[in-house]
């Protein structure tokens, strides 16, 4: 099955949230599934972000990020946008 994770943080942090959505998504993995990982970055340095995102090794349909910005469309519009330009994925 092809899952998306959809997120509106950083999907690696240190809560108790994060650490079991890794370990259900390991074992997703380990089960044959494919995963990609849609999320909001928040930081400055979108190649670091993506670059430590990738070396976790469990997102391997793909990583995406939508920029945070203040006075742009809500998360649901992003997400709805970045859904309908690549309607083939998922």
């Amino acid at each position: 099955m092809k899952i998306l994770f959809v997120a509106y943080y950083d999907p690696l942090g240190k809560g108790g949230f994060e650490k079991q959505a890794r370990g259900l998504f390991r074992t997703l993995k380990a089960q044959g599934h494919q995963i990609a990982c849609l999320c909001v970055n928040t930081s400055e340095n979108t190649e670091d972000f993506i670059a430590r995102l990738e070396s976790c090794d469990i997102f391997d349909l793909g990583i995406y990020t939508i920029q945070h910005q203040e006075h742009s469309y809500s998360l649901k519009a992003k997400i709805f946008f970045w859904l309908s330009k690549n309607p083939a994925l998922y």
